[in-house]
């Protein structure tokens, strides 16, 4: 099993300003495997976001 934690769980999470690469970052320091995004009308990752910003 892979233990993961949700973006919105990190510091500065819930809105939406953690950057995607330092939040992934975070999680590994943290003892994640992996980090579940987390899409919002705005922020880091919104449903806006292009597909260069997806990768």
């Amino acid at each position: 099993m892979i233990k993961s934690i949700s973006y919105w769980a990190l510091e500065h999470g819930l809105a939406g300003t953690h950057p995607v690469d330092q939040a992934l970052a975070d999680a590994d320091k943290a003892g994640f495997e992996a980090l579940e995004l987390a899409v919002g009308t705005e922020g880091a990752f919104h449903v806006d976001s292009n597909a260069s910003e997806c990768q």
